[in-house]
């Protein structure tokens, strides 16, 4: 008698465990019983909506949001680029409003917002990191990166051998240097690549600002009249130095990174500005809202997921803009 009843008590115990499971769980299950995907709430964040790189980039949140299904997601953007404050608020507002993940590009405030975000994950929220990663934060769900310094290396090989094989000096106009981020690797990458011949004599941060990028590089062209070329970390600094050359009536050797409109449309028809490297910002959108529902719904990440640049010149340039072009919303 006593078996039976210690059989008993094991197998009510089996169904009470069985019947404690966590939610996550039963949802799955229901889910997996109905053929629906289990239903999820995600919060995507752009440092802001001023410049093409994150309006390129919401295009692709905006094509990856009408392929979830059974997801409601959330497409948001800080006030200008550089304000941590009204990201930390939306953040804070995610949290509050207990979304299942959240997606984002924290921008030159990375480090900013790395309490807000921590206080997301503390709460069980998934946080996903892309285009700059988010340093100090533990616990992120994944970094969707761009080798940026893969780009530099690219980029700093064929001013060797290309650019500017007979060596000389330039100047280097830059984004924010010093935050760490994929910009300084970038430029990393090209230092180490461009050789010995290429002597740097003039390096000025423009902070991403074409009418700053047009002062540092008519500065350079001042005080360096033996100058050789101009190596730009983004093409907002190309574009400006652009400018400056053709009002200083010179051709020198200039690259930016990224693959603005403007400076492709430019390269493929020969111009002042001789090559960039390619930046997907549309796939970054699509990705940073795919994952994120993943995410919610479970799946593990990799550390970091890397997208690949590639450099682009005079004979690709018309394709990747005619890929910028055709891509739905543009």
């Amino acid at each position: 008698m006593r078996r039976c009843v210690a059989l008993l008590a094991t197998i009510a115990s089996s169904l009470a465990v069985v019947a404690c499971g966590s939610d996550e769980s039963s949802d799955n299950s229901n889910a997996a019983a109905t053929g629906k995907e289990k239903p999820v709430r995600v919060y995507t964040l752009l440092p802001s909506l001023q410049d093409e790189a994150y309006l390129r980039t919401r295009k692709g949140m905006e094509t990856q949001e009408g392929k979830e299904e059974n997801a409601e997601i959330t497409l948001e953007a800080g006030s200008e680029r550089g304000s941590a404050d009204s990201l930390i608020q939306k953040i804070q507002s995610a949290v509050t409003q207990q979304y299942d993940a959240i997606s984002i590009n924290g921008g030159t405030n990375a480090k900013q917002l790395v309490p807000a975000l921590t206080e997301a994950i503390d709460k069980g929220i998934k946080v996903i990191a892309f285009d700059q990663d988010l340093p100090g934060l533990e616990g992120k769900t994944t970094l969707i990166g761009w080798d940026s310094e893969r780009a530099g290396k690219v980029m700093g090989e064929w001013w060797k051998t290309e650019g500017l094989p007979e060596g000389g000096k330039v100047g280097v106009i830059r984004c924010f240097a010093g935050t760490g981020q994929l910009l300084d690797k970038e430029f990393d990458g090209w230092n180490g690549a461009k050789g010995s011949k290429i002597q740097v004599v003039s390096t000025i941060d423009a902070e991403c600002d074409q009418a700053k990028s047009r002062a540092a590089a008519e500065n350079m062209l001042t005080a360096h009249p033996d100058l050789k070329g101009i190596f730009a970390d983004t093409d907002f600094g190309a574009l400006g130095a652009e400018r400056a050359l053709k009002a200083a009536d010179k051709d020198l050797v200039l690259t930016g990174c990224c693959g603005a409109e403007a400076v492709l449309a430019t390269i493929d028809k020969g111009g002042i500005i001789d090559a960039t490297t390619t930046f997907p910002f549309e796939l970054f959108g699509e990705r940073a809202v795919q994952y994120a529902v993943q995410a919610a719904r479970g799946k593990q990440f990799p550390e970091v997921s890397f997208i690949t640049p590639e450099l682009v010149t005079q004979p690709n340039a018309a394709k990747v803009l005619e890929g910028i072009q055709s891509y739905p919303g543009s």
